[in-house]
């Protein structure tokens, strides 16, 4: 057999995986940002002229979704160009976007408390309902995309099955009920966080000064915490050992959770977990994939990097000017690449334009329809080419 060499006196190591955290906020660039975690260096800061990126979110591996501050419309981007690669107008103004895990549904919360879900590849609209009382103010989806949570300022968290709100036998304006409803909350419910695995949990915090974490499958709440200032923002590491809470008095706590469920923090024990992070309002947190970072955006619109270890900010990333509106850390698209070297743009399909209420073909389309062009069969995108097989016209 053949012969390998081992130098025994190196260690071997492991790389980091490369990471990136995309930012929107209120000012007036209309812009989406991204940033590499590690080194604070902005990659790519992509347009949305004319318009205001608000809420954002990752669609799949290769698309960038940003519903607009003050228009019912949606922006997408490829990740390999800064321009807008098509605009959708929605029925209403979206508060929230959150997308499935594999990329091929999107989900949106409007001001008025209805959620939409729409399947990317047709940009057909699936299905439309009465979710809240007030503005969805965050969209989540479990790992395996079985559930879909939403949170409100009326105070509920409300647990969707996908598998209900996506079966085609239903209406797309037919009515859903949620698969439980928690009212634990006293006031407005501002961020949740959700595990992956096969057991998701659920973490939530609210303006009543509590985090409360939930199994999602059961329903049953399994902890709640009270701390001495308004919660605004939450994420738990995926082992579920800690959860770290942002507050409206510009701090940062770190709770964990193998003791919480026995006992809540007193007041004394909760200023020893806090550290200063922020001028204003914490509105954002994330982790990194390997759990040593923690990213934290603020209405101060500044964004640091922590290390979680001594609570240190080991950078400061400065690129808005006001509130921001989203913040998600996500592994380095390969799109990006091909915009940093510029060797190739549009490398991506266009997305269909997402369908309003009552439309089955979306009018804004400038595609030919289907007895003007052959169908497409398929579509498959291999060594950065794209191969379509078509029926005969």
């Amino acid at each position: 057999g053949s012969r390998v060499a081992v130098d025994k006196g190196r260690k071997s190591t492991m790389a980091r995986p490369s990471e990136i955290v995309v930012s929107t906020s209120i000012s007036d660039h209309s812009t989406v940002f991204a940033h590499d975690i590690r080194t604070g260096a902005q990659l790519a800061a992509y347009k949305a002229s004319p318009g205001r990126p608000n809420q954002a979110c990752v669609l799949g591996s290769d698309y960038l979704v940003a519903a607009d501050l003050r228009k019912p419309l949606l922006h997408i981007w490829s990740w390999d160009r800064e321009n807008t690669l098509s605009r959708s107008i929605t029925s209403a103004r979206l508060a929230s976007v959150c997308a499935s895990p594999d990329g091929i549904f999107l989900y949106g919360g409007t001001e008025e408390g209805e959620m939409l879900a729409w399947e990317v590849s047709t940009g057909s609209l699936v299905r439309k309902w009465n979710a809240h009382y007030s503005a969805v103010s965050k969209l989540s989806v479990s790992g395996s995309g079985s559930w879909i949570l939403s949170v409100s300022k009326d105070g509920l968290v409300r647990v969707w099955d996908s598998s209900v709100v996506l079966n085609a036998a239903f209406q797309a304006d037919e009515a859903v009920s949620p698969s439980c409803t928690w009212k634990a909350h006293s006031l407005a419910v501002c961020d949740i966080s959700v595990t992956n695995g096969p057991f998701p949990r659920a973490l939530t915090v609210s303006l009543d000064r509590t985090c409360k974490l939930w199994c999602i499958s059961t329903g049953e709440l399994l902890s709640s915490v009270s701390f001495p200032t308004a919660l605004s923002s939450c994420c738990l590491d995926e082992l579920e050992r800690f959860a770290f809470l942002g507050s409206s008095d510009g701090r940062i706590f770190r709770l964990d959770l193998r003791e919480s469920a026995v006992r809540a923090p007193g007041s004394d024990e909760a200023e020893d977990n806090a550290f200063p992070a922020h001028t204003a309002t914490v509105s954002h947190l994330a982790l990194s994939a390997d759990a040593d970072l923690l990213i934290s955006g603020s209405e101060d619109g500044s964004i640091a990097v922590w290390d979680i270890l001594s609570f240190q900010a080991v950078r400061k990333i400065t690129a808005h000017n006001a509130a921001l509106r989203s913040l998600s850390v996500v592994l380095r698209p390969r799109g990006m690449a091909l915009l940093s070297s510029g060797a190739r743009a549009n490398a991506f399909a266009p997305l269909p334009v997402l369908a309003r209420p009552g439309e089955v073909i979306p009018g804004e389309m400038l595609h030919a329809t289907a007895t003007q062009t052959p169908e497409l069969l398929l579509l498959l995108h291999v060594d950065d080419t794209w191969n379509a097989w078509f029926s005969s016209a």
